[in-house]
């Protein structure tokens, strides 16, 4: 495998000196779409008196840590294959799955991964509405996806992003379309990197060009589109594993949820025995749980990087040829405890009221919106219409009549799941009457 051509891009510098990664970096930092992401909800719905993750906290964390092990990695990769410019190499890997990590919940709609279902389940109980599209195009919307929502934000031209396409290749943790069929083997819609689809057929064709561009593993025959992952994918994937678990259960000790002696003891067995004296006297010595929880998450987010780079060189002929399909998190030295954790996070945090309430709401909320959107663009001329199309952008609820019908649900998805959860209660809310604007 060629691995200086994934850090290979057209443009090497950016006009003021930067290079094109980061510049892709600094785009998603100043973004919209990114500060979009500081009121939407990771797991809690955030409380008055507590600090927890939402996307943007989550997606900072994530990309701290996508960048220590794509430099960890990067730096064994180049030390094996004796790459010229080995240090240049690192920092590029670093960079590239730094940025990935930083957009790999961009297309993430309100509401956690309900929205995504309610998107879902608006066009399964609206079926005439896709009459129109074709099967491939039906699914996009059937299955609404928020990665393929998030590779769809970062590579239109007309957007604030347009980001590289090596950046594009790294955050495609499901290369493939919608709906597939004509695998190669049979057992491939088994593989991990196959559960979901990573672009709407909308990018089919810019996706097929990325994939050709780094020399993806085709997994299909001609009918259908679907490709194993590039290396640094697997990169950005463990890194959102490792913090979306830490991150969950540290968030639960914070809201007095799981208590800290038993995080403590869960946590511990994942960090080497020689630190663990160490490690209890220090966390003894700490005023409250909120901090020895934060000192103890640290040591065990750099002990599950260090576990997850060992991992990504122990399977690294099988990578590069496209054959390795699971997650780095499930095959390291802790995989067993983290496990646990995931199970714990899902028995106590993810069924905690608060979240179960928030999802729910958000359900309702985001198909009632989708209603509204589609009546508007069908029926534009009522007067109730006329009204209620003064709170959508015009672009949405007008759209071109060049489109394809195809096009205009997608403009319909792109707002819904672009609101931030405030924002799609507090426009449902005043579309109902549930709500009154101030006036002055």
């Amino acid at each position: 495998m060629n691995w200086e051509l994934l850090i290979t891009c057209s443009s090497n510098t950016h006009n003021d000196g930067r290079d094109v990664f980061q510049r892709d970096h600094d785009r998603l930092i100043f973004s919209s779409l990114f500060r979009s992401l500081n009121q939407k909800t990771q797991v809690f719905p955030m409380p008055e008196n507590y600090f927890i993750h939402n996307r943007m906290t989550h997606s900072i964390e994530t990309s701290c840590v996508g960048r220590s092990l794509g430099e960890n990695t990067a730096a064994k990769i180049a030390e094996r294959y004796k790459i010229e410019n080995s240090y240049e190499f690192q920092v590029k890997v670093g960079r590239i799955t730094e940025t990935a990590c930083l957009a790999h919940d961009i297309g993430n709609p309100p509401f956690g991964h309900s929205g995504e279902a309610a998107i879902s389940n608006f066009f399964e109980e609206n079926l005439s509405v896709l009459s129109k599209l074709n099967e491939k195009q039906k699914n996009d919307f059937l299955n609404f996806e928020g990665n393929a929502q998030g590779f769809r934000l970062l590579s239109r031209k007309e957007s604030e992003l347009d980001v590289t396409h090596n950046v594009l290749a790294a955050f495609t943790k499901y290369p493939r379309e919608s709906l597939v069929a004509d695998y190669k083997d049979k057992n491939a819609n088994a593989r991990k990197d196959q559960k979901k689809y990573g672009f709407f057929q909308s990018e089919k064709n810019l996706f097929v060009n990325i994939a050709t561009e780094f020399n993806f593993h085709s997994l299909t025959n001609k009918n259908d589109i679907a490709f194993a992952r590039s290396p640094l994918a697997f990169l950005v994937e463990a890194a959102d594993d490792i913090c979306y678990t830490i991150m969950d259960i540290e968030d639960g000790v914070r809201l007095n949820i799981l208590p800290f002696a038993k995080t403590q003891e869960l946590l511990m067995p994942i960090l080497k025995k020689s630190e663990h004296n160490d490690i209890i006297q220090r966390c003894s010595k700490l005023s409250d749980d909120i901090q020895k929880i934060g000192y103890l998450r640290a040591k065990v987010i750099n002990e599950l990087t260090r576990q997850c780079s060992t991992c990504f060189m122990k399977n690294l002929t099988e990578i590069e040829n496209g054959t390795y399909s699971k997650s780095l998190i499930t095959e390291i030295h802790s995989a067993e405890i983290v496990n646990d954790l995931k199970e714990l996070a899902q028995n106590k945090l993810y069924n905690y009221q608060p979240v179960a309430e928030i999802e729910t709401a958000g359900f309702e909320i985001i198909r009632g919106l989708l209603e509204i959107i589609l009546d508007l663009q069908k029926n534009p001329s009522t007067r109730q219409s006329k009204q209620r199309a003064l709170l959508f952008p015009a672009h949405i609820v007008q759209p071109d009549e060049h489109l394809s019908h195809y096009e205009k649900l997608l403009h319909a998805t792109d707002f819904v799941s672009g609101l931030t959860d405030g924002a799609a209660i507090n426009l449902f809310n005043k579309i109902r009457g549930v709500s009154f604007p101030r006036i002055y």
